[in-house]
């Protein structure tokens, strides 16, 4: 498994080398792949190479640093960002998670605050990665309208997303009707979406406790879309499998 990658864009120096060279990042899977002076710098080496999270801070020469999430959130929609900065300004931070901004963290960093945001980042990083390789497993091979595909892409991408639904992809992804929506999937998968939401969350979670015998439960249900409310999940897994999460578990072992 790769190490998660970050690109560190600060115009001081210090900073930029207390970032990389300070902090034992390799403990954490997490490699810092390159540093920029400024934002034509980041963007220039981002033409060439790929970042899974950009640290950048808010106040630089030329593009600052809300400017240059706004660039490269347009580019690398997957890409996430921490913003830090020595302003603790309100209109910053409200900018800053309108763009979609993981965190924003104030100078001077601390070294633990730092390393959590980035581990938080890396983790769901990882989970998404993890569904997406379990959403192709777990799908029968067949061929779908793009409309269809999408879809299904969506509901891979999204799984933890407690609000996940039909009316909220039609809505706030895709804005095609909802109506239409639901028809033309059950035309073509033989089931309602949430029918087949339910069977792809269960279907996730069994795999997931197989992978991890160790996995507590609350993060399976939060992986897979049930949020904080791990008895709705274990509720839910029982009527799918006739066991509850902990007896499933003993069966694996």
């Amino acid at each position: 498994m790769r190490a998660y990658r970050v690109l560190v864009v600060d115009d001081e120096d210090i900073v930029r080398e207390a970032i990389r060279g300070t902090i034992p990042w390799e403990q954490h899977q997490v490699e810092i792949v390159s540093c920029a002076a400024n934002a034509p710098e980041a963007m220039a080496w981002l033409e060439e190479n790929k970042a899974d999270l950009v640290i950048t801070d808010i106040r630089m020469p030329v593009i600052d640093g809300l400017a240059l999430v706004e660039i490269l959130r347009e580019k690398h929609p997957e890409m996430d960002f921490i913003i830090i900065s020595g302003y603790a300004d309100f209109e910053y931070a409200r900018q800053a998670m309108r763009y979609g901004v993981r965190d924003y963290l104030l100078k001077p960093v601390d070294t633990n605050t730092l390393v959590n945001a980035v581990c938080k980042a890396r983790d769901e990083w990882e989970m998404q990665r993890d569904i997406r390789v379990l959403g192709a497993q777990l799908r029968p091979a067949r061929n779908f309208s793009p409309t269809v595909s999408r879809l299904l892409s969506l509901l891979d991408e999204e799984i933890a997303n407690e609000e996940l639904s039909l009316k909220w992809i039609s809505r706030q992804k895709m804005f095609l009707n909802e109506n239409y929506l639901g028809k033309l999937f059950q035309k073509e998968t033989g089931q309602r979406f949430t029918a087949y939401l339910y069977e792809q969350r269960m279907l996730l979670a069994k795999r997931l406790i197989s992978n991890d015998p160790d996995i507590l439960i609350q993060e399976i249900a939060r992986r897979t879309g049930y949020g904080d409310n791990a008895q709705y999940f274990s509720i839910a897994f029982k009527k799918y499998t006739g066991l509850s999460p902990s007896e499933f578990r003993k069966q694996l072992l």
